[in-house]
């Protein structure tokens, strides 16, 4: 599994950070108002603390393409899938039948963040590094991708695929295609070996969490 980058942290710096940290909380509680404005300093603070993930070679797999912009996805009564869209192409290439198919479940209101591919890795590398082996919490419910897809087109790739955990171990593959979307649903395995690399602009759509 890839892991996340890791500093050494002098004793010096640690001082310096507290006291900058320290400022910067005293002029947000400044009584007439803060000089700070305080949404740069959420959007500074997020950039920070987002995940960015190396591979082997210290190389960035994955970095946060929406920032701090709100992706809202109302609740669904997991009454839809992305084949209900007639503005979504679902391909019949692969035998999806044969390896089971994803429930389109009902999902409360979430907000979701979109990844880009820096550098070339694997889907099971890309979602380890994002959650270990929890990839419950990157799970997205069909009906909530294809109201993304709807809602959001403009954040999936325009010239590589954008991706949607839709279970332990299936995936939406979605490209752009004479302005509609073409679906794929592919099976993947966490084991990189196993599965194909996807380089620099493929993208991933996953609950923000």
């Amino acid at each position: 599994m890839a892991k996340s980058l890791r500093y050494l942290v002098s004793c010096e710096q640690l001082d310096k950070i507290d006291e900058e940290m320290t400022a910067i909380k005293a002029q947000l509680h400044r009584k007439g108002g803060s000089l700070y404005n305080p949404e740069a300093v959420l959007r500074v603070l997020r950039e920070i603390t987002k995940p960015k993930i190396p591979d082997g070679t210290g190389k960035l797999i994955l970095q946060l393409l929406s920032g701090d912009e709100i992706l809202k996805i109302g609740e669904c009564d997991g009454s839809k899938t992305l084949s209900d869209d007639e503005n979504l192409i679902l391909s019949n290439d692969l035998v999806y039948e044969n390896f089971g198919t994803t429930q389109s479940i009902a999902t409360e209101e979430m907000l979701f963040d979109v990844y880009q591919w820096e550098n070339s890795a694997t889907l099971g590398e890309a979602f380890s590094s994002l959650a270990g082996h929890e990839l419950r919490k990157l799970l997205t419910g069909e009906h909530q991708a294809s109201v993304f897809c709807k809602k959001y087109p403009h954040w999936l790739s325009k010239t590589h695929p954008t991706f949607f955990l839709l279970s332990n171990d299936v995936v939406a593959r979605i490209f752009w295609r004479h302005g509609k979307l073409l679906v794929y649903k592919d099976r993947f395995t966490i084991r990189p070996a196993k599965t194909f690399l996807w380089g620099a602009g493929a993208r991933l759509v996953i609950p923000k969490w």
